[in-house]
């Protein structure tokens, strides 16, 4: 049982929907999470997260996350008196700005408690100020730690053991007939072809490149649930090419940003889910929590588990390994389990965890 939270938590995030961000729609869904179970919270994020939810407390009054808006960040904090600033790093809307993280040393000099949330290991001397200033230390992935700098080590020995709280699915579960699966293939004009969906980020590091050399436009009907900018993003140009490919043609379609319950409805219609992430499958990737969730077969890469998950109906490969992708779509392709979400953390969960960090 866990005791009410009487204290005031501002959460600090560069992203928050409408924006697109994994980290922000994290911070939404904990956000949204921890309002249902009585706490105070807000939000204090970029100009560009404007929407029309009143359901959460939210200030986008950051138009950049220069010393501009450093300043009125802290003029903020310090007029709104939270008694714990919680930032989260990194996100897409502070844009490598170095003035977030000099924000929580000034946060702590007004007398404020910090909580930080990194969703990755840092790898640029960006985290060092933020590094000495926090009452507590949140991961979301365990293979975060052991990927920390050797500096980075020594700074967070002086403080609290780190807490670690996962990430949950932003993704509803679809619960479609086979009807309605039907439906949404055939206007997606599958025909006998097999159903591949990619759905996630377009980032090199997610290997979506991958799936041209991994798929067969003979047999497959591709679908990247993901936007492309190729006019000012050189991968997305890369992978726009291979998409107006001859080879390719009109096997493959990209849907462009799609509400939840639309991505849902996608992921439980498909034959096969693929993400090669070209390093392995991380615990923070939420894509594949939403793959997961659905039921659908889903294979993917680790470094470290292998071979088929007959519960979650998951294929693990070596990353770069295509023919083993391949073997994995020829023996399961097409089979589902019914939506689960056992394994994977629920919003209401990962909130409690939260408050217990917030009592500390």
């Amino acid at each position: 049982m866990i005791s009410p939270l009487t204290k005031k938590i501002m959460i600090v995030s560069g992203s928050f929907p409408p924006m697109r961000c994994g980290v922000g729609d994290y911070t939404f869904e904990l956000t949204r999470a921890l309002t249902r179970l009585g706490v105070d919270v807000s939000v204090l994020t970029s100009s560009d997260s404007v929407s029309a939810n009143t359901e959460l407390q939210v200030y986008p009054i950051i138009k950049a996350w220069d010393f501009i808006g450093f300043q009125k960040a802290l003029r903020f904090i310090r007029a709104t008196c939270p008694d714990i600033v919680h930032f989260q790093y990194p996100t897409m809307g502070y844009h490598n700005s170095y003035w977030p993280y000099l924000l929580p040393l000034f946060v702590k000099l007004l007398g404020i408690k910090v909580v930080q949330t990194w969703h990755e290991a840092p790898t640029r001397i960006r985290y060092i100020p933020s590094s000495f200033a926090f009452d507590n230390l949140i991961f979301v992935d365990s293979s975060i730690p052991p990927r920390i700098l050797w500096y980075y080590k020594i700074i967070l020995s002086l403080g609290s053991a780190p807490d670690r709280i996962p990430i949950g699915s932003s993704i509803p579960i679809s619960y479609l007939s086979d009807g309605e699966r039907s439906a949404i293939r055939d206007a997606l004009q599958t025909g006998e072809k097999r159903l591949i969906v990619y759905f996630g980020f377009c980032y090199m590091e997610k290997g979506v490149h991958c799936l041209f050399d991994t798929l067969d436009p003979k047999r497959d009907k591709l679908i990247l649930l993901t936007e492309l900018s190729p006019s000012g993003n050189a991968y997305h140009r890369r992978i726009q090419q291979l998409v107006e490919s001859k080879e390719w043609g009109d096997n493959v379609h990209v849907t462009g940003h799609l509400e939840g319950s639309e991505v849902a409805k996608l992921l439980a219609s498909a034959d096969a889910i693929i993400l090669p992430f070209l390093t392995g499958v991380k615990e923070r990737n939420g894509s594949l929590l939403a793959a997961k969730s659905q039921g659908t077969f889903t294979v993917t890469t680790s470094s470290s588990i292998q071979g088929y998950d007959e519960k979650s109906n998951v294929y693990y490969c070596n990353p770069g390994n295509y023919s083993e992708i391949r073997n994995a779509l020829d023996l399961y392709c097409g089979y589902r389990v019914p939506p689960n979400t056992e394994n994977i953390p629920t919003w209401e969960s990962i909130a409690k965890s939260h408050i217990v960090t917030y009592q500390k």
